[in-house]
């Protein structure tokens, strides 16, 4: 059952997913009018610290691009997270859809994750995502939205974090071997979504392919910054 306390702020409009972990469901804010998603957290289950992490890492940025947590909510069984209503393909589902990306939507979206990057890693957050693949990258009207913060984490909390990493094929090597991380890590990550996005470009940007060879340490001089 949804706490009173919810209902008295949303209308529940439809239960989107029903999980061992706690359903999740799409509602409407009485006040605003606005969609959101409430989902609930069993306290009993596994991965309930990951989850409720993740929520707090979002709750502190406030960017277009990064899906925006309203409120996180303790119950006596349950933890409740009030987030943005999302819609969209993600990029895998788009190039399987289209078949192809263009150079210009290729451009957009690459200096899109870099603008989400420098937002993350600036000093006033040190955050780092971990986990930029096409299936986390969601976008409609040409706009943007980096989701799934599940394994994202602040600078300072690398020492003390248990590495879950959802796709190797997208990790840093730092990453796979439980080392160092830091802006590198991401830039990396990013680096092989843009070989993928790379190798569905039929028309390839001039100078791009030196990019992304430099975001996977190929040659000699890698970036230290998303702003570089």
């Amino acid at each position: 059952m949804i706490p009173q306390e919810l209902l008295n702020k949303y209308n529940v409009l439809q239960l989107l997913h029903r999980g061992i972990g706690g359903d999740v469901w799409l509602a409407e804010h009485k006040s605003l009018g606005g969609k959101r998603i409430l989902k609930a957290i069993e306290k009993s289950h596994p991965q309930h610290d990951l989850l409720a992490r993740e929520a707090k890492i979002l709750q502190q940025c406030r960017h277009s691009s990064i899906p925006i947590i309203y409120d996180i909510l303790e119950f006596d069984t349950q933890t409740y997270i009030v987030e943005e209503f999302i819609q969209g393909e993600n990029l895998k589902q788009y190039i399987g859809r289209q078949g192809s990306l263009s150079a210009s939507l290729l451009l957009e979206i690459s200096i899109q994750l870099c603008e989400i990057l420098i937002f993350l890693h600036h000093p006033a957050r040190n955050i780092f995502h971990l986990d930029i693949k096409p299936e986390n990258i969601l976008f409609e009207n040409h706009k943007l939205k980096l989701i799934d913060f599940g394994s994202a984490i602040f600078q300072n909390q690398q020492n003390e974090k248990q590495f879950v990493f959802g796709t190797p094929a997208y990790c840093a090597p730092e990453m796979k071997n439980q080392g160092n991380l830091s802006e590198k890590t991401d830039i990396y990550c990013m680096g092989k979504c843009m070989e993928y996005m790379l190798f569905h470009t039929p028309k390839t940007p001039k100078g791009y392919r030196n990019i992304v060879e430099r975001c996977l340490r190929r040659r000699g001089e890698e970036y230290t910054s998303a702003e570089q």
